[in-house]
């Protein structure tokens, strides 16, 4: 009626799951190292004829021995060879890749437009303590669409906010575009702006 678990082969422990040096039970077994001949489920706590004693003392067929013998290594070679080539799996499809983009494929451009925020801070102090004093701004709206364009006829760094921080025209046209798109973004999902 019981046999040895033919996954963990009796141990109670699955090898081929490793998370953070910890032993996981089988999930076949459930660690209780042995499943229902017929049924395959582990036994049940209340369940007669359960202990290890009765388990083992119980004859199992010569055909069953002969299948343990030949098929469980096949099995557990599988699973080792899958867990020894196995780097790691993370389920993270679907989701924005906030790190590679900062960091990997805007990093010196993003770097300028923080440095366009270092400087408005700066020299808006007063009114920007919070950094939210873009989002108070009258006509928002067209305002920093029209600051954009401006900073889209010149290059280089802009000579009067020097004082305040160094700054580059292309790096304010972002920074203008993206306080628009925040603006707008806010007022879509009802946030206070």
């Amino acid at each position: 009626m019981w046999q040895k678990c033919p996954i963990c082969l009796g141990t109670g422990i699955d090898n081929s799951i490793i998370i953070f040096n910890k032993v996981i039970k089988c999930v076949t077994c459930d660690g209780k190292k042995v499943i229902n001949t017929i049924t395959g489920n582990p036994p049940n706590i209340n369940e007669k004829g359960t202990t290890h004693s009765d388990v083992y003392s119980k004859n199992i067929s010569e055909d069953r021995i002969n299948f343990m013998k030949e098929y469980i290594p096949k099995i557990t070679r599988k699973r080792k060879n899958k867990v020894l080539n196995m780097i790691g799996v993370k389920k993270d499809s679907g989701k924005l890749p906030y790190y590679t983009v900062l960091f990997k494929q805007f990093p010196l451009a993003l770097k300028e437009v923080i440095k366009c925020s270092v400087s408005g801070h700066n020299k808006y102090y007063e009114t920007d303590k919070d950094w939210q004093n873009f989002s108070r701004l009258e006509n928002a709206d067209t305002r920093y669409k029209d600051a954009s364009l401006r900073h889209m006829t010149e290059t280089g760094i802009i000579e009067d906010m020097i004082e305040y921080g160094e700054m580059t025209h292309e790096a304010a046209v972002v920074w203008n575009l993206l306080a628009d798109l925040e603006i707008k973004l806010r007022k879509e999902n009802n946030e206070s702006i």
